[in-house]
């Protein structure tokens, strides 16, 4: 399962954002925001 990081750059699963989302009856973009990682961006 694929996984991606929370504010403290702790891993958590695709499965739990499911869950959470699921339990608030919303979608991924009302609890997600994407923040590029300017360290991985070409210049």
């Amino acid at each position: 399962m694929e996984k991606t990081y929370l504010s403290k750059k702790e891993y958590v699963s695709m499965g739990v954002l499911v869950k959470v989302c699921t339990a608030l009856g919303v979608n991924f973009k009302d609890i997600i925001e994407l923040v590029p990682n300017m360290a991985n961006e070409r210049e």
